[in-house]
């Protein structure tokens, strides 16, 4: 009787060229999966920004690092000139909304690479005023909607109203 112990050439080469058909089939997949997840991370970690800017406002309290003496509304600023990035500040001037020098940056957060965001104005600021929080937002609108994109055109939309409700969707 014959004895094989190993592999013959044949059905070396038909594993192989499973491995690389698996391969095509997995990697485009991937990259498209990297970019849900990194659109899905930043869409929590700015409406969680923001409900952190609520807190904050809430409890009434000065941060470590700011300069204001008497007042503790934090706000978070949104600019079309920098979709990648948005600020969270304490309100420190006379004058509302993030101008800075005068306002204290607490953090200048940059999104995940390849995701942007698109607002309905140049510039939109949110600011919570002590103690219920109310919420302002300049300019004056009912609800404001940020919209999260990726490279692959996929978004999520951050809606927050006057209640200060942040919904994902």
């Amino acid at each position: 009787m014959f004895n094989k112990k190993g592999l013959s050439l044949l059905e070396f080469l038909i594993v192989i060229a499973i491995i690389i058909l698996l391969v095509v089939i997995v990697v485009p997949n991937l990259n498209t999966s990297r970019q849900k997840l990194a659109l899905d991370r930043s869409a929590t970690k700015l409406a969680q920004d923001i409900r952190w800017a609520q807190q904050m406002t809430m409890s009434s309290k000065p941060s470590e690092k700011s300069g204001c003496e008497k007042s503790y509304s934090y706000g978070v600023s949104f600019s079309q000139s920098d979709p990648d990035k948005y600020i969270v500040y304490i309100d420190c001037g006379e004058t509302q909304g993030y101008e800075s020098p005068g306002d204290d940056k607490l953090a200048e957060v940059e999104l995940e690479s390849g995701i942007t965001f698109e607002i309905t104005e140049s510039k939109i600021d949110m600011l919570f005023i002590p103690p219920k929080p109310e919420i302002i937002f300049i300019p004056d609108v009912a609800t404001v909607s940020i919209i999260l994109k990726n490279r692959n055109d996929e978004s999520k939309t951050i809606i927050v109203n006057k209640a200060g409700l942040v919904e994902i969707q």
